[in-house]
């Protein structure tokens, strides 16, 4: 371990010998020598770089444990700088960690910067201040994107002692594609067609949330009652402000088939389909085009 700063060791030589005649002589001793340890700076950061995966418009916490590793009291300087080549909107900030659990939570308090500079406050031999950053995905970045917040924590004692770690936030966004297959593609007049669509998140995507299927009715059908399904589940055709409804819906100008398809996981999958009629007048080499739209 290191010796603390201001201690002071001291050193006496001694020494016994004999005459001549093998008599032992009385001892002698030096002077007294003392010498003050001096101090000495250090500091290390924990951890020295972490990394994290989250969804737009989200915030995202970094516990930081700063440790005076000199052997006297110091203050250390803390300052932070991003980078990364982010093209989302973000903010960071600094906070408190009053029970070391690396977040901000109850009772802890945003700290405050003079110029740029955080302060730990004076710190005795191996005390730590432990603090939180926080950064704020304000809209809704592109995937991939990766913002880097580069902490500085410097001696005041000796400016040359520091450690700067890096914290990396990359946005990982939905990756949703929608796929639609039709049980009838040669439909004659008076016939039904079943649509199938089916909308899928990528492996590895961030969550898609409250996501909304639309899909107006083809020219040359009207649509079949109550044939709307979600998976296997039957919906409804009541409107979607009914609050017995569920969450499917059939109605408005144009005729539109809706439904709410809430969450959808990475790599999850949903499949909605419903029927129409072919209208019994359409013109031989008529071609029926279905467009479902994902919100």
């Amino acid at each position: 371990a290191m010796t603390a700063a201001g201690v002071e060791i001291t050193n006496i030589a001694t020494g016994t010998y004999k005459d001549a005649n093998s008599n032992v002589m009385d001892g002698v001793s030096s002077n007294t020598v003392t010498t003050t340890v001096a101090q000495v700076g250090g500091v290390d950061v924990a951890p020295d770089s972490d990394a994290k995966t989250v969804e737009p418009q989200t915030t995202t916490q970094y516990g930081v444990v700063v440790t005076n590793t000199g052997n006297g009291p110091d203050t250390f300087d803390v300052s932070f700088a991003e980078s990364g080549g982010f093209t989302g909107a973000y903010t960071v900030s600094l906070w408190n960690d009053g029970n070391g659990n690396g977040e901000a939570d109850g009772g802890d308090t945003e700290l405050t910067a003079v110029d740029g500079v955080y302060s730990t406050g004076e710190l005795a031999m191996n005390g730590t201040f432990r603090f939180v950053i926080m950064v704020n995905n304000t809209d809704i970045a592109p995937d991939a994107d990766a913002h880097v917040v580069t902490l500085t924590a410097a001696s005041q004692f000796d400016g040359t002692k520091t450690e700067s770690p890096t914290f990396t936030t990359t946005v990982n966004t939905a990756s949703l594609t929608v796929t639609q297959v039709t049980d009838n593609s040669n439909p004659q007049p008076g016939e039904n067609i079943t649509y199938t669509i089916c909308v899928t998140n990528g492996t590895g995507a961030g969550i898609a949330h409250n996501v909304e299927f639309t899909n107006l009715i083809p020219t040359w059908t009207t649509y079949v009652d109550e044939s709307i399904l979600l998976g296997s589940t039957p919906l409804g055709d009541a409107v979607l402000d009914d609050p017995t409804a569920d969450a499917g819906n059939f109605g408005g100008t144009p005729n539109t088939v809706t439904v709410q398809l809430g969450n959808i996981a990475a790599g999850g999958s949903v499949c909605v389909s419903f029927t129409v009629l072919v209208a019994s007048n359409v013109p031989a080499g008529t071609v029926i085009d279905n467009d479902p739209v994902i919100t």
